[in-house]
């Protein structure tokens, strides 16, 4: 509580009020390390990633099964093989064999070898916000997983690059990105243009319009849309051209003299790009910036564009940091979304086209690290699981439209190539040994969000987050975990129904990093939530934050109308209330004012 005197100084007032804010908070005590879910894996056999003796059919599901198959899995030389859900449940132990499984994720070994797949629900359709690189059209393999994945969004990132369809001034070669477009039919394309040629020296500007412009002509009505550039920046400038971000601005080396001129550069390509395409393709949409570390540029980028902005707001991230994590500023995580552009770009839709999910491997295979060129990320495969889940959630929670975890469906050639950014295991051919499991999060979670709408969060001291969903049969739904290395016990559960990401029901005694699904067919979404927050230990708060008020000063027989503010880390409703007002004043317990 803040208390201000009153005091009358001459002619004028200088008011000042005892204001209190009270936001509802249920505290929360935190212990140890304790998996809520219990992932973890058993095996016994030893193993050789380069020799691969256990296989899968139906072939054609590529490891993402669903549960009314008939699942057979076969071993090479015919040794016995042992099966394991992903709380390290045996499931099976014998002669190789078919079987039918609920869904789930599971392990296979045999000796001398170890794969994986995941059982999807039947009626998994992936979702609305789901996304992928898109198929080329010219793997049939990938095709395949494409199929399972069920993608409503694809980027097309190399295919549509300038050097690709124009090789030479003049001369267009539209073969790779026909194949694309042909393979991706159904979905929403986003193509990528950037990528200077090296015979673009100079007129930078009107040869990349009729570039886009040739673009837009040739596919309209086939795709969504046309990203103005990846990941530019303004030292990326060459003279030969075929740079990564750039985007045709000068560059002298002094980021005081470089950094403006690079902003209108690239917002004069935003706004004469948008033109030129939906004058020859109205419906067209065009997406940008897609960058992953803006600096603090898309404030003045969106201030510049104004009205002519692009019709998408296109970022990039990855899980290197924990999605739920509160550092702000150029850092990865949901820390990084909202508060590096979400703040400025207003009601624009706004998607993820590209974000990489790390974790090591779930079957024991070395790891080359998260990218080429990148160490590893140095946590294992349950947490890069869970920071997938989470940030599905939140992203979504937040207003993406679509989701893109970069080459998802691919895994690695070799083991010096098997980066923690694939989306499936390592294994000789181009099979690969399965989705890994932060794969399996992902559709999991979009299953559970497919058609869903977010309600409401609450994040307790900031180390409880609970996102409520409602479900399109009306059902509630609620996420629930807590900061990495924390749990957060529970009083009871007795009266909830409780799910592993699977949908498995399961008995847990306190929250963890692992997210755990509530759900009810009678409370609302809003209620459910409160209920789960009326059972956790009380020991633990955090106070509303007030924003800074001026001293109100005014002559005598004037009005003053002000308002107070206050944040709440909890994200519960805030009521304000105030003692010690003149006769006449009054205070809104919603507004502040």
């Amino acid at each position: 509580m803040n208390l201000y005197w009153i005091t009358r100084y001459c002619r004028k007032w200088i008011l000042s009020v005892s204001i209190a804010v009270v936001a509802i908070l249920n505290p929360i005590s935190f212990s140890g390390n304790v998996c809520a879910q219990g992932y973890t894996n058993s095996f016994l056999y030893p193993f050789n990633p380069a020799v691969s003796k256990i296989s899968f059919t139906p072939f054609t599901r590529q490891g993402f099964f669903r549960e009314s198959d008939t699942i057979t899995i076969s071993t090479s030389d015919s040794s016995p093989i042992r099966v394991m859900a992903i709380d390290g449940t045996l499931v099976y132990s014998g002669t190789p064999g078919a079987r039918q499984l609920a869904r789930g994720h599971y392990f296979v070994e045999c000796n001398g070898d170890r794969s994986q797949f995941v059982v999807l629900p039947s009626d998994y359709q992936g979702a609305p916000f789901l996304g992928v690189d898109a198929d080329a059209g010219t793997d049939s393999i990938y095709s395949q997983r494409m199929a399972q994945i069920q993608p409503t969004w694809v980027r097309a990132l190399t295919e549509g690059q300038w050097p690709v369809v124009e090789p030479s001034p003049g001369v267009w070669n539209w073969s790779t990105l026909d194949q694309a477009v042909t393979a991706n039919a159904g979905r929403k394309i986003v193509v990528t243009a950037f990528m200077r040629p090296n015979w673009v020296t100079n007129n930078f500007l009107p040869q990349f319009l009729t570039y886009v412009t040739a673009m837009a002509q040739r596919y309209n009505g086939r795709i969504y849309g046309i990203q103005i550039w990846n990941e530019p920046w303004f030292t990326t400038v060459t003279t030969n051209g075929l740079a990564w971000g750039d985007i045709g601005n000068p560059y002298t080396g002094n980021i005081a003299v470089d950094l403006p001129v690079f902003e209108q550069t690239l917002a004069t390509l935003i706004q004469s790009s948008r033109q030129a395409i939906q004058s020859v393709s109205p419906s067209m949409q065009i997406v940008g910036p897609d960058w992953s570390s803006n600096n603090g540029l898309t404030q003045p980028l969106m201030s510049l564009l104004g009205s002519q902005s692009m019709n998408d707001f296109g970022f990039h991230a990855n899980t290197g940091g924990t999605p739920d994590g509160l550092i702000s500023g150029d850092t990865n995580g949901f820390a990084e979304a909202t508060n590096l552009f979400l703040p400025y770009i207003g009601t624009l839709p706004w998607m993820m086209t590209e974000f990489h999910p790390f974790g090591a491997s779930a079957l024991g295979i070395p790891t080359a690290g998260v990218d080429p060129g990148m160490p590893g990320s140095g946590f294992g495969w349950q947490r890069g699981m869970d920071r997938l889940t989470k940030t599905v959630v939140m992203w979504r929670a937040a207003g993406a439209v679509a989701i893109m975890p970069h080459v998802l469906p691919l895994c690695g050639s070799d083991l010096g190539s098997n980066w923690e950014v694939f989306g499936l295991e390592y294994g000789p051919g181009s099979y690969g040994r399965g989705p890994h499991p932060k794969t399996s999060a992902y559709l999991m979670s979009g299953y559970w969000l497919n058609n869903a709408t977010f309600v409401d969060s609450r994040t307790p001291g900031q180390q409880v987050y609970l996102y409520a969903w409602k479900q399109p049969d009306n059902s509630s739904l609620v996420f629930a975990w807590t900061a990495e290395g924390t749990t957060a016990p529970l009083r009871s559960t007795a009266s909830f129904i409780t799910m592993n990401l699977f949908g498995k029901t399961n008995t847990i005694t306190a929250l963890s990093e692992d997210p755990t699904l509530f759900t009810s067919p009678t409370l609302s979404p809003s209620a459910l939530m409160e209920n789960i927050l009326a059972t956790l230990t009380v020991n633990y708060s955090v106070p509303p934050v007030w924003q800074p008020v001026n001293n109100q000063s005014i002559q005598i027989g004037q009005s003053l109308q002000f308002s107070v503010s206050a944040t709440d880390p909890n994200n519960a409703p805030i009521t304000y209330s105030a003692a010690g007002l003149p006769a006449g004043a009054t205070l809104d317990p919603i507004t502040g004012t």
